[in-house]
């Protein structure tokens, strides 16, 4: 993170009983949530577990910022906050304690991301849905899509979950 940057803690709660399940921690936890909600669908954590669920119900965990807090104290925060919910919720998912933990090391995130490189290049479609979804993230952040374009990729997001889900809530 750059520094001087802000660090969102948030908690990702059952929306039907309000009980916490996840503390985290992101730059914008709204975006975090459309990322979790993502890697729900390829990933086997009890997070994504319980997050799948939820989906499947045609639900989503309710968000809260907890904290707003300088990316220098943001691990000791994050930690903290953890702890005072697993003493309150016995159902807490969070499989580390919180800050940096676990750390992978430079040569495993490498490894990682060619990983995913890998993934992504595997075919010339997953290449092209890649590509266009970066243009597209690139474009919305920049505010140069227009509301009825936003709508076609609320469509897409409907019709195609599994290549377009991240645009349902744009």
């Amino acid at each position: 993170m750059a520094v001087g940057t802000t660090v969102e803690i948030y908690s990702l709660s059952d929306p039907d009983t309000g009980d916490v399940r996840y503390i985290g921690k992101a730059r914008s936890a709204a975006n975090r949530l459309k990322t979790h909600i993502r890697d729900s669908r390829r990933r086997k954590t009890p997070l994504y577990e319980w997050l799948t669920g939820l989906l499947a119900q045609g639900k989503i965990p309710a968000l809260r910022v907890l904290e707003t807090c300088d990316e220098t104290v943001w691990p000791e925060r994050e930690t903290v906050i953890i702890a005072e919910h697993r003493g309150r919720f016995s159902n807490l998912l969070n499989v580390a304690n919180g800050g940096n933990e676990p750390l992978c090391s430079k040569e495993v995130r490498a490894e990682n991301a060619r990983n995913v490189t890998k993934i992504r290049t595997s075919d010339s479609r997953k290449a092209e849905i890649y590509r266009l979804k970066k243009m597209l993230g690139d474009s919305l952040r920049r505010g140069f899509v227009r509301e009825d374009t936003k709508e076609l990729l609320r469509y897409a997001a409907r019709r195609d979950p599994e290549n377009f889900g991240l645009w349902a809530n744009i």
